[in-house]
């Protein structure tokens, strides 16, 4: 869907010799780093995932080059920032529907369905990740449409500052009050649903990007005259910068606040996977595979992210992806700060422009109606289907009336002149620029960028920025046959993609998410047919399939055989998972002790303590393994190994071992070696 524009464009291009395009050395270094992604599936241990991811990258490269073809004038400019705040409009009711009504029936179904909840995910009331998760539903962590809090604090502070942006203008403009009061009016349920994020960089970057702005508005002139230099200055700056991070946490083993000393313990681990992968990186999207290998025993976490964006561009894809991310950074930061406006308009815009309005609308409603919304899903009988659409619809059509509000609000020019605003808008210009700079900023210690979502909103961003600060192509030489040639591979590589890929593997989801839902009704033998056609109908092998699959068949505790099988298929297609070998072996021991593959329980065991060397959990099973094999010699390493380990970890660590558990495994030491 995001490569559709760019399609439409080039088919214009196709028919109209006159429409010029623009491809600029920003647009080539993220279409590159997006194939690079790509191409990464051949050497990742997750190939499902690079694929997946990396076609997500592909798509926000190509949306960033098409969005600097369709936003080249003012007008255009201003309805991009009121997409912005139709967007923001809605996180922020969505985020107060979550809080309002949808926390509290969480919260409900956690109480009732805990044991199912357990079964299900292969947990214990006392082990970890049930601990985080019931923790994160008490707490009522707002994450509105993202995955984590820090990403709906980043999203929420980039939007924010060009709606403000956006009043500013307004204000600049001494348009009647009511309209930059209204945009101002956003600003209340935006910050009511960061507050409930609890991320302490969302309360600063606003700030600081509305003194960008400023900077930038009243300073812009006379930066512009020695641009080179102050670009050239800015840029040692955030060398030196990082460098000076670099050291502290070198020195002194931890930087300026806990948050922060947890992510240099992070960045620490990462370092080690980036020396051992240095040329292409262990593949997108597989970080948190590699790290678990190299982590300190200190960092309890078992990230998948880095939390850092560039971290995680040269672990994941090596120092030819780093480098172009660097070099796409550095160029984009360039482009976007040209000193080029777009010329004044000749003309006033008709009332097109107010359908244009409309139209943006409504179909990004339709759009997410139909992609969020599953209307063949199965409910229990107790639960009427017909409720729960009609309750998913009615929800989108009051964002839908939002953001027919907020677009009109942000881009109407009065009361009196009913046409999109087409008057130069420096403030706004000035936002959106301090506006990427906050989300890259927020990307240095999260990982915002690579959440789909905020991932193609900021390439949309870029794009215009592009498209407004180039020069003009007016009277350039014209490639007519090169414009046609490049628009049939475009169209002909998106069918490919489209029939080959996207559409098998939405397939493949739908079969799983539809395997989900038997698995919690109970029937647990068409949960396990269904991830067998998804696993057998994806384009790339899914690990995950395999390991749902074998997950159900242990829930109902039969068929060894397909158990085991699943297991097996789940480690074949990602090695470098160490909870699959930690399952298998765990099931394998659940066997009557005739039955049991001795010599493959111990290499499982082995290999996923290789793979996960501070993991004090997978020590002790292996310890009890051998234990219970008859091997106490090896059983107590394992035990004191484990015990050691705890001692490393914070003593506020919520997987540090209790005192009791503690005292329980000396006693088992002692006993062994006595």
């Amino acid at each position: 869907l995001c490569c559709i524009p760019a399609i439409l464009v080039l088919i214009r291009r196709g028919l109209d010799r006159t429409y010029i395009l623009r491809l600029t050395p920003a647009h080539v270094l993220i279409l590159a780093l997006g194939l690079w992604a790509f191409a990464s599936t051949a050497w990742a241990a997750d190939r499902f995932s690079a694929a997946v991811l990396g076609f997500h990258l592909i798509s926000a490269g190509v949306m960033c080059w098409a969005a600097s073809q369709l936003v080249r004038s003012w007008q255009r400019l201003r309805i991009l920032g009121g997409a912005c705040a139709a967007i923001l409009i809605v996180i922020a009711a969505q985020g107060i529907y979550y809080r309002l009504d949808e926390l509290p029936e969480n919260r409900r179904y956690l109480e009732e369905n805990k044991q199912r909840i357990l079964a299900e995910r292969g947990w214990t009331e006392d082990s970890f990740g049930w601990r985080q998760f019931s923790r994160k539903v008490e707490r009522g962590e707002m994450v509105s449409f993202y995955t984590s809090p820090n990403t709906t604090a980043a999203m929420i502070a980039t939007l924010a500052l060009v709606v403000a942006a956006l009043a500013v203008q307004r204000i600049w403009d001494r348009d009647e009050w009511g309209w930059p009061a209204a945009l101002l009016l956003i600003l209340l349920p935006a910050g009511y649903v960061m507050f409930f994020t609890g991320s302490r960089a969302g309360y600063l970057t606003p700030l600081l990007g509305a003194l960008l702005m400023y900077l930038g508005f009243r300073f812009g002139g006379r930066i512009a005259s020695r641009r080179l230099a102050a670009f050239l200055l800015l840029l040692v700056a955030g060398i030196l910068a990082a460098a000076a991070v670099v050291a502290h946490g070198a020195y002194h083993g931890s930087l300026f606040h806990d948050s922060l000393t947890f992510r240099w313990k992070y960045w620490v681990g990462s370092a080690r996977v980036f020396v051992e992968h240095w040329l292409a990186g262990v593949g997108y999207g597989n970080f948190g595979l590699f790290y678990l290998t190299h982590r300190l025993p200190e960092a309890a976490e078992e990230i998948k992210d880095p939390h850092n964006l560039l971290v995680r561009a040269f672990v994941e894809l090596g120092i030819v992806g780093g480098a172009l991310m660097v070099g796409w950074l550095i160029r984009l930061g360039w482009e976007t700060t040209s000193p080029i406006v777009p010329a004044a308009p000749t003309k006033r815009a008709g009332a097109a422009g107010i359908g244009l309005i409309l139209g943006i609308a409504l179909l990004a409603m339709i759009v997410n109606a139909a992609a969020s919304i599953d209307f063949s899903i199965s409910l229990p009988a107790s639960q009427d289907k017909s409720a729960y659409i009609a309750t998913e619809l009615l929800r989108r059509t009051l964002y839908l009336g939002l953001m027919i509000l907020v677009l009109a609000v942000a881009t109407i020019r009065s009361r009196t002149q009913v046409t999109p605003d087409d008057r130069p808008a420096p403030w706004l210009l000035m936002g959106m620029i301090a506006a990427i700079a906050i989300f890259f900023l927020h990307s240095m210690i999260d990982f915002a960028f690579f959440e789909s979502g905020p991932m193609h909103v900021v390439a949309l961003l870029s794009g215009a920025l592009i498209g407004v600060r180039a020069e003009s192509v007016a009277g350039r030489r014209k490639w007519n046959r090169a414009s046609q040639a490049l628009t049939a591979v475009a169209i002909t590589a998106w069918l490919v993609a489209a029939l080959g890929f996207v559409i098998p593997l939405a397939d493949a989801e739908r079969r799983a998410q539809a395997a989900d839902e038997a698995l919690r009704r109970g029937d647990l033998r068409l949960a396990v047919e269904g991830y067998r056609a998804a696993f057998d109908n994806t384009p790339v092998s899914n690990a995950d399939y395999a390991w749902r699959a074998a997950r159900a068949l242990i829930l109902e505790n039969r068929d060894r055989a397909a158990i085991d099988l699943w297991l097996s298929l789940a480690i074949a297609t990602n090695p470098r998972h160490p909870g699959y070998r930690i399952a298998r072996a765990a099931f394998a021991m659940s066997l009557p002790a005739a039955e049991r593959n001795i010599s493959r329980i111990m290499a499982d065991y082995s290999t996923a303590i290789a793979l996960d060397p501070n993991n004090v959990p997978t020590r002790l099973a292996f310890a009890r393994a051998l234990e219970d094999s008859g091997n106490p010699r090896a059983a107590v390493e394992q035990y004191r190994a484990a015990l050691q380990l705890n001692d490393r970890l914070d003593p506020q660590e919520p997987k540090r071992l209790s005192a009791a558990e503690v005292a329980e495994i000396r006693q088992k030491i002692e006993a062994l070696e006595g």
